[in-house]
């Protein structure tokens, strides 16, 4: 029987909540808008706090097992970590795309791929704790 180290175990399941909370995020807005004859701004908006808390959900008890931390805390440090992130991701991009001239496909999946380690190291270290 093949053993998973657990820091791969956890990696593998906050990919798979990117992924679903991606897919999530495209189909309810399309279905808000199209279905809902909401606003394209309105239906992404909702769909942005939607997903901060499922992502936060999910994170806290699927990927990181921290449901016995407090969780007004993680909530709180989650929010405004990700925040965070989005802005340092769009620097990033700006610093590979902008300044120093890297094609935007390519400086995209750089910049995604670097913080998704570093949200996934962040996440598990600082926000997702039982203290």
């Amino acid at each position: 029987m093949i053993t998973v180290p657990p820091t791969l175990d956890r990696l593998v399941r906050f990919g798979l909540v990117g992924v679903v909370v991606s897919a999530v995020s495209l189909g309810l807005t399309a279905l808000m808008h199209e279905v809902l004859g909401m606003s394209e701004e309105l239906a992404f908006g909702i769909t942005l706090v939607v997903v901060l808390v499922g992502g936060f959900a999910a994170n806290r008890h699927l990927v990181f097992d921290a449901s016995g931390g407090d969780s007004r805390r993680q909530g709180a440090h989650y929010a405004i970590a990700a925040l965070m992130f989005r802005a340092l991701q769009y620097l990033s991009f700006l610093a590979l795309h902008t300044w120093l001239g890297a094609p935007y496909i390519p400086a995209i999946v750089v910049v995604l791929g670097f913080w998704f380690l570093i949200k996934f190291v962040y996440y598990g270290e600082r926000v997702f704790t039982k203290d």
